[in-house]
């Protein structure tokens, strides 16, 4: 594609349009830099010019670019002067656009614009609280704790599973208080039993006790008369707590305050060399029993038939009676395989399952 008046030679059609409009060859041009001299930057007969430096270009796209580069916009010089608001008096030097825009939500302004984030008044905040609570209570499962992107526990899952194996019934996220929306981790109600796998969130990091809002809802709880246990999100995974948690359950006469388990803060640093050791102590215990993949790294992924029959000839290899309570953790030390791994072993295979101790059967 040539041009019609220099006949210089363009690729796309587009930049051949821009061209001919100010080819100096176009008999018209004159006529078209009058057609859109209202335009900021309008053509001169040396090019497009920019009004704030001076700079020249041949074409318009190349004087935007420039603009658009440097920032060299023409700015409206709006004049400062003195203005006071007829609402709070408040007199300060400003242009006449910022007055009037400080007029508008000036806060003794009667009939003031409400801004987008303005903190609530204790009156407002009263009418927001009443308004949520008649909304859960007409519609209970649009609560934060019910709906189904909640935050998933894993330590409250972990034992939501081991209370499922050993044939325990419990409701999950259980609202048991008339007239207030919250909700529990796991309840009992054949026993009026609840437990609560609390995170850091809970806790009062200076006192190790459960923050006011955490422990005002335990007491109202309590005065309905259920049972609350209250246990740190690693307590949940030890075995002192399961099996006395088990033998409660059982109808064992078990001492409700050593159910009480201290909270520990523990420095983040701390915490992840525990986490490393334990990692390298599993590594090892796998690495032993040949349960590590190609890769040598711990599976995580959906294991292969051939490694589901490894694992379940560890289990039954392991020297321990598979019929007896406490097997599981038993199994855990010989064979370095966790917990979830065993349980998912044994719901593989049914002749596994028929032949290891499980609670009610």
């Amino acid at each position: 594609m040539e041009c019609q008046y220099c006949h210089k030679e363009f690729s796309r059609a587009c930049g051949l349009s821009i061209h001919e409009l100010t080819c100096k060859d176009n008999p018209n041009r004159k006529h078209l830099e009058n057609h859109v001299c209202n335009f900021p930057h309008s053509p001169k007969s040396d090019g497009w010019v920019c009004k704030v430096c001076g700079s020249k270009f041949r074409v318009r796209s190349e004087l935007f670019s420039h603009i658009s580069e440097f920032n060299h916009r023409v700015i409206p010089n709006h004049k400062k002067e003195v203005h006071k608001c007829q609402y709070c008096n408040k007199e300060w030097l400003t242009t006449i656009s910022h007055f009037h825009n400080h007029e508008n939500h000036c806060i003794a302004n009667p009939n003031r614009s409400v801004m987008k984030g303005r903190p609530h008044s204790d009156d407002e905040k009263k009418l927001i609280s009443e308004k949520r609570k008649e909304y859960l209570a007409a519609h209970p499962d649009e609560h934060v704790w019910k709906r189904h992107s909640k935050f998933i526990s894993v330590p409250c899952n972990d034992l939501k599973e081991f209370l499922k194996f050993n044939n325990y019934s419990f409701i999950e996220e259980a609202s048991i208080i008339p007239n207030r929306n919250f909700a529990v981790d796991i309840c009992f109600p054949d026993k009026m039993i609840v437990v609560e796998v609390n995170g850091n969130q809970h806790y009062d990091t200076i006192t190790m006790e459960l923050t006011s809002y955490y422990k005002e809802r335990h007491d109202i709880i309590e005065s309905f008369g259920w049972t609350v246990i209250e246990v740190p999100y690693n307590k949940a995974y030890s075995n002192e707590f399961r099996n006395s948690l088990c033998q409660l359950l059982d109808g064992v006469s078990v001492d409700i305050s050593t159910f009480n388990y201290k909270y520990e803060c523990v420095n983040i640093h701390e915490k992840a060399a525990i986490k490393r050791k334990e990692h390298n102590d599993k590594l090892e215990a796998a690495s032993k029993n040949g349960t590590l993949n190609k890769n040598g790294k711990l599976s995580r992924n959906k294991i292969s038939t051939d490694e589901l029959n490894r694992r379940k000839e560890l289990i039954l290899n392991s020297d321990v009676d598979l019929t007896k309570f406490g097997w599981v953790n038993k199994v855990v030390e010989a064979t370095g395989l966790s917990n979830r791994v065993i349980y998912n072993v044994v719901n593989q295979f049914d002749d596994l399952k028929s032949k290891v101790f499980r609670r009610g059967s």
